[in-house]
């Protein structure tokens, strides 16, 4: 993820990475930023974004705009100083994207990429070599590969826990009860968020029940 997010930083003015809370947007960013500014708890650069935007893109480059879904108007203004500086890989904004925050924004086309974080797979965080690839078995050819060193119990412990980074070290009990809070909180705060017409109450049944139906034929 690391090498994708400096390709593209090399490419154009921002970069916009989005995906799952507690993915790894932000530790991701850091690695590359000179400035980072906080806006769901940041005092400072919240009141700056009322009163002097331009503030915010006096310091040094990259700077990450974390939690950017918590500032909208900051959207327009990234693309607004991309144009104006002319440069690339100055800008780095993390967090979701709620729909009702962009009825009135620009694509943010040409001036604004796009990356996709997702949890970590089996090879990247240690547990399968990688010499099997899903697609190339796709489309055909004959997997071949050594053993990754798990067993039955050990791959099903493996999907339990996932790809969280919080969760890497972690056993089967610990992360069952991470993930549990983690949709909870999707559920009571995270989707009702999206707008007043989203029952909370309903969310947990529907993830339940999607669940359920992974890697099974499912009836519209």
């Amino acid at each position: 993820m690391e090498g994708k997010l400096s390709t593209r930083m090399t490419a154009i003015g921002a970069v916009l990475i989005d995906g799952p809370k507690a993915v790894g947007k932000t530790r991701t960013a850091e690695e590359i930023a000179r400035t980072v500014l906080r806006m769901n708890v940041d005092r400072a650069a919240r009141a700056a974004l009322e009163i002097a935007p331009e503030q915010l893109f006096a310091s040094p480059t990259p700077i990450v705009f974390d939690e950017r879904q918590e500032a909208p108007e900051l959207w327009n203004l990234v693309r607004r100083a991309v144009d104006d500086q002319d440069g690339k890989g100055l800008y780095i904004l993390t967090g979701s994207s709620r729909p009702r925050d962009d009825t009135h924004m620009h694509s943010g086309a040409g001036r604004i990429a796009r990356l996709r974080m997702r949890p970590m797979r089996l090879y990247k965080n240690g547990h399968s070599s990688g010499e099997v690839i899903l697609q190339r078995v796709l489309d055909g050819e004959d997997p071949a590969g050594a053993g990754s060193g798990l067993d039955i119990d050990g791959l099903l412990e493996r999907i339990v826990i996932g790809g969280w980074p919080d969760l890497l070290d972690g056993r089967e009990r610990e992360a069952s009860v991470w993930l549990r809070d983690y949709l909870r909180t999707i559920a009571e705060a995270d989707v009702p968020g999206l707008g007043p017409r989203r029952n909370p109450g309903n969310i947990e049944p529907l993830m339940a029940a999607l669940g359920g139906g992974t890697a099974t034929p499912l009836n519209l």
